[in-house]
């Protein structure tokens, strides 16, 4: 595996709680995660370009997954008041997805074929233009999540060591930097 030092050692410095290089092959999928998007748990549903029905089928975005060699899984975890602390969850959210952006904008020049994948659907616009049915401002920068990817997380932080735990006390938010 090439040596990704200059790349971690920045997700590092953007604030990430850690970050671990795995290989593509090494993630696993279950098509049937879809369900929970389908179900609207995160009820963003139809909702933002980013979710389904609008991002592919399981299957299209598998096979773009797979086009990739290696993944930069990229974690942070942020301390919460409960299940029930909607501020707290919102600002976990909010920093992974800045830490994705930065990494967006610092791999944008570096001659690398790359992907991220979000931790959640794309929030850079609240609503989503979807709603007032604009174009998206953001196509090639918008992050797509794990869940729609249909990337079985919990596995995925088994296999990194990443303390993945719902216990009210801490939140883990994912993303994945992948590159060719």
């Amino acid at each position: 595996m090439n040596n990704y030092n200059f790349i971690v050692e920045k997700i590092i410095e953007f604030g990430a709680s850690g970050v671990n290089v795995i290989y593509v092959n090494d993630i696993e999928f279950n098509p049937e995660l879809r369900q929970l998007c389908m179900d609207n748990i995160c009820r963003n549903y139809g909702l933002n370009y980013t979710c389904p029905p609008y991002v592919g089928t399981p299957q299209e975005l598998i096979q773009k997954v797979k086009e990739y060699k290696v993944a930069i899984v990229i974690h942070n975890t942020e301390v919460i008041n409960g299940f029930k602390d909607k501020d707290g969850v919102g600002k976990a959210e909010d920093k992974i997805n800045k830490i994705l952006i930065n990494v967006n904008n610092f791999i944008y020049n570096k001659n690398l074929e790359y992907m991220i994948i979000g931790a959640t659907s794309c929030k850079r616009c609240n609503p989503c233009k979807i709603m007032t049915k604009e174009e998206c401002p953001h196509k090639e920068e918008a992050f797509v999540s794990l869940s729609a990817f249909c990337i079985d997380v919990k596995k995925l932080a088994d296999k990194c060591n990443i303390l993945f735990n719902w216990d009210g006390k801490t939140v883990t938010n994912i993303g994945i930097l992948l590159l060719k």
